[in-house]
């Protein structure tokens, strides 16, 4: 099989698990906390898989763009007594580590909270096993949300000289983005509870909803020093 058509037919497996449509399919309630996991595995994994791929490729494709990129990132960075690990970790192309990480750990977070918060809420505790293969599944959305802004920041990097209209556009391409992910990686969460384990969805949504918007808020906080 030739291997450029592995990403390709990835991609036509990825949009069929993750067409919100099917999710009454996919998960179903004979579903076993093991066959949840997995399943919400594969998804994250897949990808995460075709986002490298497509990242690593418009890197190669653009390779002088970029050069000139962490040339001028270097220089900031170093004029302003950053570390290089620091500038390292926000370079491309390996800057795709930085945004794992970040992934992982807000994953780590929510898949926590939510847990805890439907322990309180819920009458019956479901299997953590089961909740963490549905985060990931949910926090799938998220991962598809930062392929678009990375386009976007391909495209149009942000830096504090650009124009006010510009950098108001940049701006409202995140904000919007935030919420593509916020409202699809809630409406899939409160789906998936409600079809494996007959959860009221309103709750499910708000239990995730409020996860993702505090994790968020704690993160931009850290970031900007607040």
């Amino acid at each position: 099989m030739n291997v450029l058509l592995i990403p390709y037919m990835q991609s036509k497996e990825i949009l069929s698990l993750l067409w919100v449509g099917r999710l009454s399919a996919i998960f179903v309630p004979e579903m076993t906390p093991n066959q949840i996991f997995r399943k919400g595995l594969k998804a994250f994994l897949s990808l995460f898989c075709v986002y490298v791929f497509f990242y690593v490729s418009i890197f190669l494709l653009a390779y002088s763009y970029f050069t000139k990129l962490n040339e001028a990132m270097a220089k900031e960075f170093l004029s302003k007594g950053f570390s290089k690990f620091s500038l390292f970790l926000n370079q491309y192309p390996w800057n795709v580590l930085y945004i794992l990480s970040s992934l992982l750990i807000f994953f780590l977070c929510i898949s926590h909270l939510t847990y805890f918060l439907n322990k309180i809420l819920e009458e019956k505790t479901q299997s953590y096993f089961a909740h963490l293969g549905i985060c990931l599944y949910a926090t799938t959305y998220i991962l598809l949300s930062i392929l678009f802004v990375f386009l976007i920041n391909t495209i149009f990097p942000y830096r504090p000289e650009l124009s006010v209209y510009l950098s108001s556009c940049i701006i409202a391409s995140w904000m919007l983005l935030y919420i593509f992910a916020l409202y699809f990686s809630t409406k899939v969460y409160s789906n998936i509870y409600f079809s494996i384990f007959n959860s009221f969805k309103r709750r499910s949504a708000l239990v995730w909803a409020f996860s993702f918007i505090y994790i968020s808020y704690q993160i931009v906080s850290i970031l900007v020093g607040i």
